[in-house]
This record gives C-alpha cells, structure tokens and sequence, in this order.
C-alpha cells in the first residue's frame, strides 16, 4: 500500500524518517545520525551534505530517493511530477567509462586497524558497478609473504586478475613502492587511453590531490574516490567529484561478528539451543559489546544465509518451540570466516 502524498511543506519538515519505508540498515544510519525528519533529510541533499552522513553510500541514498518518491516528493523537497531522476538516469543515461586504482594496503590496514574489519571487496564492487562501465580495476600492493595481506590475493583474484606488486625488492628495502607505482600507472593510462571518462582512486593519502586535481581540471575526467572512514585526507576528498567512505553500514563487523560465532560454536559443542534474543544478549554480555551492534550483526549474518533458524523443542519445557540458530560452517569457511 502506497503511502498518501505529502502535501504541505509543514508535512514535509515534521513527518517521521522512521516511518520512512527503508530497509534495516538504511534506517539504521539515519538512526545512528539522530536524523529524526524527513525536512532534516533534505536540508542536509539541499546543502549536498547527505552523501556525507557516515556510511550512507549510493544504495543508501537511492534507498531514501525511493521512500520519499512515495510520499510523492523528490529528494530536494520538490513535488514529484515524474519518476524519480535516478530511474530516468538509468534508463537514458550510460554509465561513465571508469577505470580503478586501488591501494589495497590502504584499505587492508586502515580498515583493521581503526574499524576491525577485513577488506568486503565483494561489497566495494558491488557499488562500483552502479558508478561506472568497468574498463579495467588494478590493485596495487606489497604482498610478499612478509606483507601481512599476501592470503588476500585468492580473494583478489576472484574479482580480477590484474594485480600489481608493489614490494621493494632490494636486500636493503624497508617500504613498499605503492603510491608511486600507482601515481606512475595512472598517468599512464590516462594517457594511453582518452576514451576513459572517470578514474576511481581508493586511498586516503594526500599525495594523490596533484594527480586528481590534474584529472578534473586538465583532463576532464571525473575522479571518485572511496577510502576508509577517519583515514581519508579532507584536501583530496574536496577534489573528487565525489567519495565514499568505507566500510559500508551492511559490511560485517569483524568484532561482533568474531564473537557471535565463538558463542554459536560454544553451544553447538555443548548441546545447547541458542535463539536470537538469548545469543544477543550473552555476546553482547560476555564480549562487552553493545547490544544494537549484536542484534545489527546478528541480523545481517542471517540474511547473508551464513546463520539460519529451526523451530526445535525446548529442552527445559518440551511443549515450548523455539527457532534456534544454526551455522553454516561450509559458507563461512567460504567466506574466509575459519572456524575459531
């Protein structure tokens, strides 16, 4: 059932962005953000600050786009007289031609260190592809086996073979040549290769506005930009065309993830019958961990089929039936989640 039309701007500023129809996670980040109304929304795409609310990316945003197109306004606030711009832009407007430069010690590192996370490159690709025709995507990095990330590349390799090894092989090498090796490929291909409309960095490193700031304004390229929340330099954040920080609000998050599955695999082992409610509150108990962050986790490992729910007798009262949680241990292995 569709929703009525707004009809009257005291409707727009004062109606419930939780009444919004948005799935979990976009919800969550408006919820997270303290955006409580439809008029805080687009005041904040007005003043083009919406994209920069944590961890709201395009998906996100065309999620918003939709809920308000069925209250019959744009995202601006503008009556809707149309369909939404973004189905027009699909329907009549083709994707840029894009090429990709990733650093990928840049998101292994940074993304562990300050969110406790592993690089999602599914998910990084999945939001590539609504922003670009992919021409090609290279991944730089030093992934000798003193790296650190050199298990990373099979995940690589599942999404393209063209990796560049950036390591420093002289017996006296301290550092990886990365950033260079990268500023050196992307002049190059720019020049090899005019038919590019728009070049994609992943990094948070400063040395990268001269190259950017080059594309936009000598070039004519758009330049996007994707990089780790808290490690991405302002200055080249304000060149790009656009950037998107990661990780996306519907990644996994590692800690609360790590813990949920010590504790399924602690009552798989111990005959115990473990329901969401329960499992929520023990990890969020024993792991220190706020509860909505695991009620969050636990919900996207549901739907992500890594967890699944069986109705079983409950072992203490035998008429009671409880949906008890259950591990897929063959897709988690799958995924790189090892068994603890």
């Amino acid at each position: 059932m569709q929703s009525e039309p707004v009809t009257s701007q005291r409707d727009i500023e004062n109606y419930p962005a939780e009444d919004l129809r948005l799935d979990f996670s976009t919800a969550a980040i408006l919820k997270n953000a303290r955006i409580k109304t439809v008029g805080e929304i687009i005041r904040l795409a007005q003043e083009c600050r919406l994209m920069r609310v944590r961890n709201l990316g395009k998906k996100h945003y065309c999620a918003i786009e939709t809920a308000l197109s069925e209250l019959g306004i744009t995202i601006d606030g503008t009556p809707l007289e149309q369909p939404p711009a973004s189905d027009l832009t699909k329907a009549a407007v083709q994707l840029p031609k894009t090429v990709a430069f990733i650093d990928f010690e840049h998101w292994y590192i940074a993304i562990k260190e300050i969110h406790d996370r592993r690089p999602n490159i599914q998910a990084w690709f999945d939001d590539l592809r609504t922003r670009g025709q992919l021409l090609d995507v290279i991944f730089f990095g030093d992934f000798s086996e003193s790296s650190g990330i050199r298990d990373e590349l099979n995940h690589i390799r599942r999404f393209t073979n063209h990796v560049v090894e950036t390591a420093n092989i002289g017996p006296h090498a301290k550092a990886s040549f990365t950033d260079f090796i990268m500023l050196d490929n992307i002049y190059q291909k720019v020049i090899s290769s005019p038919e590019i409309e728009q070049i994609v960095l992943f990094t948070g490193d400063s040395d990268f506005c001269s190259v950017a700031s080059y594309l936009r304004n000598f070039c004519g390229k758009t330049v996007g930009l994707y990089g780790i929340d808290n490690a991405i330099s302002s200055q080249l954040e304000a060149i790009s065309n656009w950037c998107i920080r990661l990780p996306f609000s519907n990644e996994p998050f590692q800690e609360c993830r790590t813990a949920i599955l010590k504790n399924l695999q602690y009552a798989e082992s111990h005959t115990k019958a473990p329901t969401f409610k329960a499992t929520v509150r023990k990890v969020s108990e024993y792991y220190d961990l706020p509860e909505d962050a695991v009620e969050a986790e636990l919900k996207l490992m549901l739907e992500e089929g890594l967890l699944y729910t069986l109705p079983e007798r409950s072992r203490r009262n035998y008429t009671v039936m409880l949906n008890v949680l259950h591990v897929k241990w063959e897709k988690v292995d799958e995924l790189g989640l090892l068994r603890i």
